[in-house]
């Protein structure tokens, strides 16, 4: 049986890869040792990726999605 993730983490590399902080997905038939470090390389040197990932994780610290969450929950 597969879990959940296996489904959703083609979604998440895709929506991260339309975000500009990740490279491109790799298909699991296509992936490859040269092809993962390719993209692992790429994750770790491309300046532009790190600075739309700062970005990004400055807006997912200003939303405050915990307490947001604890007040939906306590509406219910």
């Amino acid at each position: 049986m597969m879990g959940p993730f296996v489904a959703d983490q083609p979604f998440r590399a895709a929506r991260m890869y339309a975000a500009g902080v990740a490279p491109r997905p790799q298909p699991q038939r296509r992936l490859s040792a040269e092809r993962l470090a390719d993209a692992i390389g790429q994750a770790t040197s491309d300046l532009s990726m790190a600075r739309a990932a700062a970005a990004l994780a400055e807006r997912a610290r200003a939303g405050n999605g915990a307490a947001q969450a604890v007040r939906i929950l306590e509406t219910l």
